[in-house]
């Protein structure tokens, strides 16, 4: 045999093993965390923005479930609107003097912004969709509803 196609082999061998083992791990197949964007569109977003699903009531950014509710009627499913939201996040208009139509960069990033997208994209639109109700009374809707949890306990 050749000298080369002995340093080939091993490289190869190296290269399949390599994709194996990157498949076998799982590598980018994490699915965002819904419960945690929640969180971050309270603490981050809401302020700004309407979403029934998180109680907020933010009125200087469009309102998303008004935004989402046509698409969604006419088949528009979660993944395109997580799509749509997570490219308006990392690639929001540019600043103007009208806040109402540009939005800070970086509100979110990396797997915030993951997170945040999904989210969005799972409730935006939904009809009747309400903040989830907890038990403990108005003390702990009240906790619920303002993403208290992403920093207390």
């Amino acid at each position: 045999m050749p000298k080369s196609l002995n340093l080939i082999r091993p490289l190869v061998l190296l290269a399949a093993l390599g994709v194996i083992v990157a498949a076998g791990s799982g590598c980018g197949t994490s699915s965002p965390d819904v419960t945690r964007g929640r969180v971050l569109f309270i603490q981050r977003c809401g302020v700004c923005h309407q979403l029934a699903e998180a109680g907020s009531k933010g009125q200087i950014g469009p309102d998303l479930d008004a935004a989402f509710a046509a698409g969604r009627a006419v088949g528009m499913d979660s993944d395109t609107i997580e799509g749509i939201v997570a490219a308006q996040i990392e690639y929001p208009r540019p600043r103007t003097a009208n806040s109402a139509v540009s939005m800070p960069a970086d509100v979110v990033t990396g797997n915030d912004l993951d997170a945040v997208a999904a989210y969005v994209g799972k409730y935006a639109g939904v009809p009747g969709a309400a903040p989830p109700k907890v038990p403990g009374g108005p003390g702990a809707q009240v906790f619920a509803n303002n993403g208290c949890g992403g920093c207390r306990g």
